[in-house]
This record gives C-alpha cells, sequence and structure tokens, in this order.
C-alpha cells in the first residue's frame, strides 16, 4: 500500500512539473506553516526559548562592549584593536622560543596562542594565554614574547598601544 502511495505522489509530482515546464510559469512550493507555540510540542518551546534568551543576551553584550570602558595598558592608555588604528604596530624582531627539554622528552607538539598588548611605550605588556601546551612549553613562548620589538601602532599622529596574537610552533623536528 505504501508503495502505492509513493507512485501516486511521483506521478502528482511528474504531472505538476511538466504542466508548469509546459505554461513557462514555475510554481513555488508554499512555505510550510509554523504551528503556534500552544501547538508546538515542550521541548521545541524550551528550545525556542533558549535561542531567544541566547539572542537577546548577544545584543546586550555587544551594547555593553560599545559602552564599556575601554581597556587600559599598564601606563593607562588605552588598547586599541588593529582596525582602530591608522598605522598598525610593526613587528621588527620576533625571538624564538626556546623548545624546553622536558617537552621533547614527553613529544610535545603544536602551537601556543597568546594576546598581548605591543604597548605605545615599546613594552610588550599583558601577555594572555589563548592556548597553551605543558611542560614548560607555554612559558617559554611567553618568555620569548616579552622580549619582541617593534614599532609602536599609531592613530592621529601619535603612538597608541594595540592588541596583537602571537603564534609559537613546537615540534619535534625543530632545533
Amino acid at each position: 500500500m505504501r508503495h502505492l502511495l509513493l507512485a501516486t505522489a511521483c506521478a502528482l509530482a511528474c504531472a505538476a512539473t511538466s504542466a508548469a515546464a509546459q505554461s513557462g510559469r514555475v510554481k513555488r512550493p508554499e512555505p510550510a506553516a509554523q504551528p503556534s507555540p500552544a501547538q508546538q510540542p515542550a521541548g521545541q518551546q524550551q528550545d525556542a526559548a533558549r535561542k531567544d534568551d541566547l539572542l537577546s543576551l548577544a545584543k546586550r553584550n555587544a551594547a555593553a562592549d560599545d559602552d564599556a570602558e575601554p581597556e587600559r595598558d599598564e601606563a593607562g592608555n588605552r588598547v586599541y584593536r588593529g582596525i582602530q588604528v591608522d598605522s598598525k604596530a610593526r613587528i621588527i624582531s620576533k625571538p624564538d622560543a626556546v623548545y624546553p627539554r622536558g617537552a621533547r622528552r614527553h613529544n610535545v607538539q603544536g602551537e601556543v596562542v597568546l594576546r598581548l598588548v605591543l604597548a605605545a611605550s615599546g613594552k610588550v605588556e599583558n601577555v594572555t594565554v589563548v592556548k597553551g601546551l605543558p611542560h614548560g612549553v607555554t612559558e617559554a613562548a611567553i618568555k620569548a614574547a616579552r622580549q619582541i620589538k617593534f614599532v609602536p601602532a599609531e592613530k592621529d599622529g601619535r603612538k597608541v598601544s594595540q592588541y596583537a596574537t602571537i603564534q609559537y610552533h613546537f615540534g619535534i623536528d625543530r632545533d
């Protein structure tokens, strides 16, 4: 019986398609009617409520970010993102991180990702770990990052502090 219904449905769909093709008009399918919240199962109502809550939370956070006091470096200067400055900070030298013996012995491989501030004063400040590795690898990357030499970013003709993200790769193939 099910096969008969399926065959009938296919025949009707093919007939409708060929009739539309002959007439030159394309009939667009009607959008499916959405059940009202009272008709939805309880689980779907909860999922919809969660989505609405997350959306409103995201909007509030975005508004709060715009209104929030900007972050400051150690000297009290505002820290800018790369798109907010006229001239981005330029890294002159980025020393390699020393691959710790213990990490080599434990076959630690991967990358360390650090977020830091390239301050208007020419110093690296506020180093935070975005992604780390064990056995002293993260600490070695932080130590190397603190020795980065750079030309500070500029905005409106003056030196400003800027966020930067730095990656250090570690693997057995390194010297």
